[in-house]
This record gives structure tokens, sequence and C-alpha cells, in this order.
């Protein structure tokens, strides 16, 4: 059974800045002004290029590896009217990819010339021989991989012996320099590139940029602006938790932006069967409302539907697959509830399970597209890394999920012989092996978080970056934060402190009463705070006067009224 996780943390205080004024004069809010402070900067220029991306120049296409060769070819073959072959991956970074290619490519060669395939999900990840098959039967002369096919030596070759040109877009890690006979697009061929840090998404609008240098339209409305998909490549940076720093950080800027207008009939429509307001989008509404929706497709339906979503020409077009999609997620959600309590049952059925450092469960009926995010769960929950299969035939697979200061892809290459299949990053990672296996895999990954020192259950920390005052409670103090969005990964939402708020009134809420609402009394202003799933922490607030609370300020919008909301990360009564 689900055990009750121990989600409180340990609390880091903000950095002390000088006591001098100088720093006031980042930003005209105090308490902006201390949160730029302590990202680094120092001068107003600085703090003014951070807040307007917008200005920041676009990149240039050119500097990434191969992508002149790749570039060049992809232009011959639509000046020669070529059939071009796309094959992507089911998750939002793939599916957003091969959309981009795809609507481009379109722009110059008639729909049949541009094939795009999409690989259901219990086809497993990557390039299959049903693919390839299908555009050397269609006559395509040339296939592009996008998001991946950077290590999958075997279908490149199947594709090259068939007499098809190959170019790879791919941003995962290479343990070589990629197939034979392939152009291969990535990054990562330069430790020293300044791209490391994009997805696929936005290696393949650097693809559409370099067309465009060449002559080439890639505009449907008869242009040659690759700024129009600025959209998608927002969506796949923020579904796959790419850094919002460095180029990501102006490319998820202005999609966000192109997002509020509306201009996409599909992501509008999925926004108004979602119920969220279109002018109120953030990087937090595509990483917790678009991205979870499109996601859904590809892990129990057919990421086919997510992509009809996003090329659809017109609202009425877009409604259908919105409300499909809007569907699916919610049968995602409820499964994933389902497996989350059968993960755990079955990993309590080894004796001292807790006391492991590592967790791994599996079943034969589990959906290849569910457990990644079960995985998630628990390994935040159980703060070690864990690993759910699903059992076919003796072949388990699956996904893990680490913690950090556990690299899952080091320690997988140590015994990648002993592993059908595996691949990913540091914190996730997709695995296939055979079941008489597993006891090899996790014997191994305990002696090396063992040998690494690393503590389990993993320390959680709370980095706070200020102290939230009395007069920053407002509805200004909030607006102020937004303009240092696109929040994400690499420049987090500000985490904040309140001191010895006076507790007013607390109780649960929510359809399955699993959250935790709780009204407080900062100096003469009273503040609303939400704790989601936290509704188990209620006990601790019983017969208590007072309380310290760290979280985010944040603003929210119902029926076109706006207030302020402070979602809660932890807190400790006093």
């Amino acid at each position: 059974m689900p055990v009750t996780p121990d989600l409180r943390y340990d609390w880091i205080e903000p950095a002390a800045i000088p006591r001098e004024s100088a720093w006031r004069s980042l930003h005209r809010y105090p308490l902006v002004a201390a949160l730029l402070y302590r990202k680094g900067m120092r001068t107003a220029e600085e703090a003014d290029a951070f807040l307007h991306p917008e200005g920041a120049p676009l990149p240039d296409p050119s500097r990434v590896p191969n992508m002149p060769a790749a570039a060049d070819r992809i232009a011959a073959a639509v000046n020669a009217g070529e059939t071009i072959g796309i094959f992507g991956d089911y998750d939002v970074d793939g599916v957003t990819s091969t959309t981009i290619l795809t609507q481009a490519l379109r722009a110059s060669l008639p729909e049949p010339k541009v094939i795009p395939i999409l690989p259901e999900r219990e086809e497993g990840y990557g390039m299959n021989g049903r693919a390839v098959e299908r555009f050397r039967s269609a006559g395509a002369s040339l296939v592009i991989a996008v998001d991946c096919g950077s290590t999958d030596h075997e279908h490149a070759r199947q594709i090259t012996d068939a007499g098809m040109d190959l170019i790879i877009v791919d941003h995962h890690h290479m343990p070589d320099s990629g197939p034979e006979r392939a152009i291969t697009v990535s990054p990562q061929l330069d430790e020293s590139s300044e791209f490391q840090d994009l997805t696929a998404a936005g290696l393949s609008w650097l693809v559409v940029r370099a067309l465009t240098h060449r002559g080439i339209r890639v505009s449907a409305a008869g242009d040659s602006d690759a700024l129009e998909y600025l959209d998608l490549v927002a969506l796949g940076t923020v579904a796959d938790v790419a850094p919002l720093t460095g180029f990501n950080r102006p490319i998820v800027h202005r999609g966000t932006r192109l997002i509020r207008s509306g201009r996409r009939p599909g992501i509008a429509a999925l926004l108004q069967v979602a119920n969220q307001d279109p002018a109120q989008v953030t990087s937090r509404t595509l990483s917790h409302t678009l991205a979870p929706r499109l996601n859904a497709a590809g892990r129990i339906a057919t990421p086919k539907l997510a992509m009809q979503l996003l090329m659809a020409p017109d609202r009425r077009s877009a409604t259908a697959p919105a409300r499909a999609l809007e569907d699916v997620n919610t049968r995602r959600r409820d499964r994933g509830a389902q497996v989350l309590a059968e993960a755990y049952r079955e990993a309590s059925r080894v004796p001292d399970w807790q006391t492991r450092s590592v967790i791994t469960a599996f079943r034969s009926d589990w959906e290849p597209g569910i457990v990644g995010a079960v995985a998630s769960r628990m390994a935040e929950e159980l703060r070690r890394p864990v690993f759910l299969f699903r059992n076919k035939d003796g072949i388990l697979s699956g996904s893990a999920r680490s913690v950090q200061g556990f690299d899952l892809m080091s320690s997988l290459s140590a015994i990648g012989g002993s592993l059908e299949r595996y691949g990913g990053h540091s914190l996730a990672a997709g695995v296939t092996i055979r079941e008489e296996m597993l006891p090899l895999l996790e014997s191994h990954l305990e002696t090396v978080i063992r040998e690494e020192g690393l503590e389990i259950p993993a320390p959680r920390q709370l980095r706070i970056d200020a102290n939230l005052p009395e007069e920053c409670t407002s509805l200004e103090a909030a607006k102020a934060l937004t303009e240092m969005e696109p929040f994400g990964r690499g420049n987090d939402e500000p985490l904040l402190v309140i001191r010895n708020a006076a507790l007013l009134q607390y109780n649960v809420m929510g359809r399955e009463r699993s959250h935790l609402k709780v009204v407080v009394m900062v100096g003469n202003r009273q503040l609303e705070a939400i704790l989601w799933r936290g509704a188990e922490r209620s006990r601790e607030l019983v017969a208590r006067r007072s309380i310290d609370l760290v979280g985010r300020l944040g603003i929210n919008t119902w029926n076109g009224q706006e207030r302020i909301q402070f979602v809660i990360e932890d807190f400790r009564a006093l």
C-alpha cells in the first residue's frame, strides 16, 4: 500500500545581500531587485537584458554541428521535388518537432511529398522497421529522424541500405559520432556548443531557419519567416524540462506570446477545453496544462491525435481532437492513480523494501506510457531511484526516475551490455531488460549508490530566494514577479518565505479532499495559501496559532477577477 511520504524540507536561507542600496537600481520593485541581485546581476543593463529577452539576438543555425550539410541536403530535396519522410517521437518534444518540419516543408512541397510518421507507444522509442518500409514504399529519397536516431545504428543502416539519405536531428546524449552515412545534427557532437540545452523542437526550428537562408519558403502564408513556429518550439522546450536559460529563454518568451495571441487554432482549442484564458498563458500553463494533455495522446492513445490538433488549419477542425485529448488526459490521470497504488503494492512484496536504495516493480498490465509519470511520483515521495516496468513475455520495458545526485545514464552505461536497451538523461531514462537480469541491475545500482555515498532517502531541500515582507503580499508584487518569466528549469519561480504569520483557519479541499488550504494574516493583510496534495499535514496545524510558510507568490484569475494566491511548498507550524 502507498506510504505516507515525508514531504517536508530542509530550508536553505537566502544569500545575504549588501546593505547599501546599489542593488535597488536593478528594478523599481525592491523584491524583484533583490532576486535579480541574487541571480548574479549587478548592473541595470544586465537586469534589463534578462527581463526583456525578446531583444536577444536569434541563434545562428550554421553554428550547430553538421547543420550546413543537413540544410543543403534538405534544400536540394525541396528544389528537386523529392519525397521526404519525417520520423519523430511520441512525446511533446517529438510531436512538436515533427509538426514544425512537416508544416515548413509542405509550404514548398505538395502534401504527399512530405510523409510524417510518429511511433505508437507499443512500438517503443526510436525508429522501427515498419516505418522504414513505409518510407521506402512511398518513394522517399530522404528521411529526417527527429528527437531520436543519434544512437540507432541498426535502423540508420536499414535506411541507407535501402537507398535513402538520412538526416538525424537529435539532442540526446551520444556515446559516439552517430550512425555512419547519416548527417547527424546535434550539439552533443561539440562539448563547447552554445546549443547544448536546445531540445529537438529548438533544433528543428533552427533547421527551418537554415532553410530560409537558402531561399526555401517555409510558411504557408507565402513568406519565409520561421518565427511563426516558436509557439511549438516553446511547447517542446518546456515539456522536455529543458533549462530556460541561454537561447531557450528568448525562444520560450517569444513562443509564449505567440500562444497568447491565439494564432494556432489547435493550441487555442486545447486551452478552451481546459478552461484556460489564452491571455493568461505562462510557461506554467505550458508545463501543467498543455504538455500533459498532448503527452497523454502518446501515453494511452496515439500521438497522431496530438499532431492532428497542432496542424489543424482552423478552430472547427481543432475542436474534435482538442476534446478527445481532454478525455484522454482524464483517463490518463485516473489510470495513473490506479497504477501508483499497484506499484506500491508490488514494491512492498519485497521484505524491508523501504530500506532499499532503489525501488523496482513490474506487472504485465501496466501501460508503457503510464509508468514514467508514476515512477516520477514515487521517486519524489520515496526520495530514491524508482524503476517501473511492463512485463511482456519476460522482457521488462519501462521507465526510471532518479533523485538529485544520482546519474541514471552514467550508472546504466556501466552495465549497458546487460541491458536490451536504454536511453535518457541523468534523472529520467527508458530501460528494457530481460526479467532474469533484473537482480543484476538492482545489485549494481545499490552498489553504485553505496560507493558514491548518496544519502537515501535523498535530502529534500528548499533554497529560499527571498523573504516576503508584508508590503509585498499584494497583487502589485505578484505582477512585478511575472516580469521574470518564463519560469522553469534554470530560472525557477522564486521561492519566498513568510515568517510568523497568524494562522486564521485551514481546511482540506478538492474533489478527493487531498489539498490543504490555509488562511493567514501577514501584518494587516489576509492571505490565502494552498498546499497541493498536502491534506495529510493538516494535523500539524491543530491548536497552532502561527506559521512559517515557504512557497510561490502568484495570481489566481477566476471569472475575470484577479487575486493573489500563495502556493505552499512547505510550512512549519509554530
